[in-house]
């Protein structure tokens, strides 16, 4: 048998074991059974002012219902309203309670439970007139109430009417699969007399507290309201402000649209001007021409190309987030194909479409020009004898990944990030058909949607340019939602 000492465990009061000394005496049984089950010394469980832990009372109520019946358990709890305990609240309860006010004061949550029990948990609910209902259980970490302690409450539950001189009460009892309980309540009508006559007493100042309460509870009202509206007048100007700046927003870009247009079109004019020129000098001086002049013609046609794409770059740069949206589903092998149709390969230029690329329901227009500008990148950039380049996809969670590969020219480490700049290039500056804004459109548009773009390269081996594009976005996203 083991005995402890300690008592930090404040879990159950001792004023509930010292019942048990009366019980197993009257059953011819030893009292120092208490001490082996509860785990504590007979003279700390005689101390009413004690407490045990919860584990020591739930092995005591485990070991009695080796010999105590559900029944005898709810008599031992039927039994505690005629106890000692409760007759000092006999009188005070028939001067002050009906019933339901009985039951709310002992047998709810701020009753004797409560204070025998701190690791209870209960709930008492006024379902219908003298209906209550009363949820029955441990707080966390406890574990269930023991089957005993559920029948004896009930015992307590139909004998406490008694206190105020009414009838039992008619207590159900459901245990639930986690252990705890549910007990219905039908209350017996009436109270004391005291209790009556304290109702008919009170009834006017009852009465004028409740008209109190339903002033102070308008007047909670009133104020709640005011917030309100002052809330909804809040948003109207707030929903008055972003409309006006919408409207403000859509007309600068129109004007910007306006702007682009113009400028490339005043720009492209003298470009022209200067290309015809050029090929004038060409064929009038072509007799007379040196080497060197021949040089600086032919330096200065590349140039005016390279201006040409220039502007032909930034018109589609500022386009890029106006386009608007053609939403179809697609699956990607076919979708890479109809792509690679509209590009120029060089023969004997190898470009493979890796098997079981997803469908996606998207934006095909920018999903197009994502794609054709890769792979055209992918062939342009190109030293080897034998070009290659690989596309492929897979889906990663809410995205598809798609990969751009090539066994190209390769960009240093310390360009991954420069390339996605606009007007930022790695060729020289005569160089027309690289202009350094065909990757900063394709970062622009992906990002648009809500992707990303990485890019893992080695110089002299190739580049892996790898999308990140959602599989639903925009407008599919809101169909599809």
């Amino acid at each position: 048998m083991k005995v402890v000492t300690q008592t930090n465990n404040k879990d159950v009061s001792c004023r509930v074991v010292a019942s048990w000394f009366e019980e197993l005496e009257a059953r011819d049984m030893p009292t120092r059974l208490l001490e082996e089950w509860t785990g504590y010394p007979l003279d700390h469980l005689q101390d009413v002012s004690n407490w045990i832990a919860w584990e020591g009372y739930h092995r005591l109520m485990t070991e009695a219902a080796t010999f105590m019946s559900d029944k005898d358990f709810e008599e031992r709890g039927a039994a505690y309203t005629n106890s000692r305990w409760a007759r000092p609240f006999t009188l005070i309860a028939r001067l002050l309670f009906s019933g339901t006010d009985l039951f709310f004061w002992l047998g709810g949550p701020r009753g004797p439970n409560q204070f025998l029990f701190k690791c209870l948990k209960t709930e008492m609910v006024e379902v219908e007139p003298r209906v209550l209902t009363l949820s029955f259980g441990t707080k966390e970490g406890y574990g269930p109430p023991p089957r005993g302690l559920l029948f004896v409450n009930k015992g307590s539950l139909t004998t406490l009417p008694r206190i105020v001189g009414l009838p039992d009460a008619a207590v159900t009892l459901t245990i639930n699969e986690d252990g705890s309980a549910f007990y219905r309540v039908e209350v017996p009508e009436g109270g004391g007399q005291l209790a009556r006559i304290r109702r008919g007493l009170l009834r006017p100042f009852m009465a004028r507290a409740a008209a109190h309460e339903l002033q102070e509870a308008y007047e909670q009202l009133q104020g709640q309201f005011q917030k309100l509206e002052e809330e909804i007048e809040y948003r109207r100007k707030i929903e008055a402000v972003l409309e006006e700046k919408q409207a403000k927003l859509i007309a600068t870009n129109q004007e910007l649209e306006r702007f682009a247009y113009i400028v490339s079109h005043d720009l492209k004019a003298p470009l022209r001007g200067i290309r015809n020129l050029t090929m004038w000098l060409t064929e009038e001086l072509e007799p007379v021409l040196t080497e060197d002049s021949e040089e600086y013609l032919t330096l200065l046609e590349k140039r005016v190309e390279r201006m040409e794409a220039l502007i032909a770059g930034i018109l589609a740069f500022s386009r890029s987030g106006r386009m608007k949206m053609q939403i179809e589903t697609v699956a990607m092998t076919s979708f890479v194909k109809d792509v690679l149709m509209s590009l120029a390969i060089p023969e004997g230029f190898t470009i493979e479409i890796e098997p079981d690329m997803p469908t996606l329901t998207t934006d095909v227009l920018r999903l197009e020009q994502v794609l054709a500008n890769l792979i055209s990148n992918g062939i342009k950039y190109n030293d080897k004898e034998v070009g290659r380049v690989v596309i492929s996809g897979e889906e990663r969670g809410d995205f598809c990944v798609l990969a751009v590969s090539d066994n190209g020219v390769g960009i240093a480490a310390e360009h991954h990030e420069k390339v996605f700049e606009i007007f930022e290039t790695l060729q020289g500056v005569d160089t027309a058909d690289s202009t350094g804004v065909g990757l900063a459109i394709v970062k622009k548009i992906i990002e648009d949607v809500g992707g990303k773009i990485e890019v893992e390269s080695e110089v002299g081996v190739g580049t892996v340019m790898r999308v990140w594009w959602p599989k639903e976005i925009g407008e599919a996203k809101q169909a599809g939602g």
